[in-house]
């Protein structure tokens, strides 16, 4: 803490500094002030915490200068000290809540006393204000940390253990009543874009109930919307078991009509699941049963579906003419292949069993097929699209029937494209020599170059020896003995630093290549350079002299 001495006297001054043990109080600083002009600019630059103020001073008493601090919002704990005992005096300085006021010559025991009532009185203010300021900031943040501990909670982060989840709330200040229970509504986005989420987060917005659990004087109120995926959202409703099952039956029903109009009047293309009213311990559970029931909904059904009245259909469907199509992909007939799959979707659309889980079934088929035929033709498919386009195009591909075709155009597209380069194969071995050029002086595999190019190790080497009358590892020798020879015989390097620098991890073994690739050692070598250089001066000397 910070203490201000504001006297005209500057023995006074020096004497409560000397007598009082300031370190004993806990106060840190003590500045004084010969007078109210020079304690007012000390006020300014500094954030004190107690006060001890003479009243008689020039210009200005102690009194007026309190008061002036109070206007300016300053919560000083402060102690008067004076030479007379007025009525006035003592009277005002209640008025402006001062810790004490004690008449001079100072008893420095009952100073003491005063200034320890004065540091606790600033150490409560002091937590007072924190405790605002935490409040301020929580109550502004409260929407933020409400939301995240909703998506802790429907993504399955948080334990299922009621007590454990009632611990956990409290802990970030949020409370509901024991007979508080929560129904999830699931919307899954049938077509992909951030527009339909506007349209889905508007409706949703516009509903007519109540927003978050402070107005939960409502009947039904609505306590979270988010996404817990890219194309799922959930909406979470709340009320009481306290009210009549039937009211909150017709409440409902009310309520997700004037959903499905705005769902209609929007043209959302959303499928909707609605859960069942549970505690917060099995919130989790409902909605990934919610989100199963959509996943096994037909898409052409009641856009609305309730779990309480879903009975799981047969979805079981037709297996598509996997040979036909494998044959029409490995005869380059894409379009005839992109006509059939999409013959096929059109069937199942008709009958009824366009289900997110027979999409996403004829998804993976697709992809292994087309990976399998990739695969006989020596790619190495699951590199070719290990990337992100092609990861987020398969996960919308079980949305609808429009993004399964749009994955497929792109699994074919690719396909087609490697297969134009896979009839270019020295434009291939360029790139692989390019890469091998660049970074030969790395511990590379053939599995390192495989996935430069997509193509199984054993078909590139065969490849690459077929092109160029070297094998991979041959080429790669080439490049490092080359580069080991000209920095043996232009550097004073160690061996062993230019056996590490061209590649090799293995000193011994470097020294084996080398020789059996030049006929002697890597230090007979750069000997035999050095006396070809020496022999090459002294010829250059005695043609000197002969001139």
């Amino acid at each position: 803490m910070k203490l201000l001495i504001v006297e005209d006297d500057v023995h006074v001054i020096q004497g409560i500094q000397q007598n009082i043990d300031w370190k004993k109080l806990g106060i840190t600083d003590v500045y004084p002030a010969l007078g109210s002009l020079a304690a007012r600019k000390q006020l300014k630059e500094t954030k004190i915490d107690l006060m001890i103020c003479d009243i008689e001073m020039p210009r200005e008493t102690g009194l007026d200068l309190l008061e002036w601090m109070r206007r300016e919002n300053m919560n000083v704990q402060t102690i008067f000290l004076t030479s007379y005992a007025k009525f006035e005096y003592a009277q005002r300085a209640i008025q402006l809540n001062s810790v004490e006021y004690i008449l001079k010559p100072v008893d420095y025991g009952q100073l003491e006393k005063a200034l320890w009532l004065a540091a606790d009185k600033a150490h409560k203010w002091q937590q007072s204000e924190r405790w605002k300021e935490n409040h301020h900031y929580w109550e502004q943040n409260r929407r933020n940390v409400t939301e995240y501990v909703w998506r802790e909670i429907l993504n399955g982060k948080l334990s299922k253990d009621e007590e454990v989840l009632n611990r956990r709330l409290e802990e970030c200040g949020i409370s509901y009543g024991r007979d508080s229970v929560f129904l999830p509504v699931v919307f899954q986005i049938l077509k992909s874009s951030e527009n339909e989420q506007k349209k889905l987060e508007e409706i949703v917005e516009g509903l007519s109930c109540s927003n978050y659990c402070e107005n939960q004087d409502a009947f039904v109120w609505r306590e979270f919307f988010g996404w817990i995926s890219e194309n799922v959202g959930v909406c979470l409703l709340g009320t009481r078991l306290n009210y009549e099952p039937g009211e909150t039956e017709q409440y409902m029903e009310e309520l997700l009509d004037e959903l499905k109009q705005g769902l209609k009047d929007a043209r959302a293309e959303v499928l909707c699941g609605v859960g069942m009213w549970s505690i917060l311990a099995l919130l989790f559970e409902d909605v990934e049963n919610t989100c199963a029931m959509l996943y096994e909904t037909p898409q052409r059904q009641e856009k609305i579906v309730k779990l309480s009245q879903y009975h799981p259909m047969d979805t079981l469907c037709e297996v598509p003419d996997w040979e036909e199509w494998q044959r029409l992909m490995t005869s380059g007939q894409m379009d005839g292949l992109a006509w059939a799959v999409e013959n096929y979707l059109r069937v199942l659309d008709h009958q009824q069993k366009m289900t997110s889980r027979n999409l996403q079934q004829l998804g993976m088929d697709l992809t292994q097929m087309v990976y399998a035929g990739l695969s006989s033709m020596n790619l190495y498919a699951h590199h070719f699209f290990d990337n992100e386009e092609s990861n987020r195009l398969y996960a919308r591909a079980a949305l609808s029937p429009g993004h399964m075709m749009q994955y497929l155009h792109y699994l074919l597209s690719r396909a087609g494209e490697y297969q134009a380069v896979l009839k270019r194969p020295k434009s291939m071995i360029d790139q692989v020599k390019q890469y091998m050029d660049e970074h030969f002086q790395e511990n590379i595999s053939r599995e390192d170059l495989s996935r430069q190019v997509f193509l199984n190790p054993d078909y590139l080497s065969r490849l690459f020896k077929k092109e160029t009358g070297v094998s991979i590892s041959g080429y790669l020798m080439q490049k490092r003995i080359g580069l080991a020879k000209e920095l043996l015989a232009g550097t004073r390097m160690p061996i062993s630093v230019i056996a590490a620098q061209v590649g090799y991890d293995n000193f011994a073994y470097f020294t084996k290549v080398f020789k059996e690739k030049t006929g002697m050692s890597p230090n007979k070598f750069r000997k035999n350079w050095q006396r070809q250089g020496d022999s090459i001066e002294q010829d250059a000397e005695g043609q000197n002299g002969k001139e």
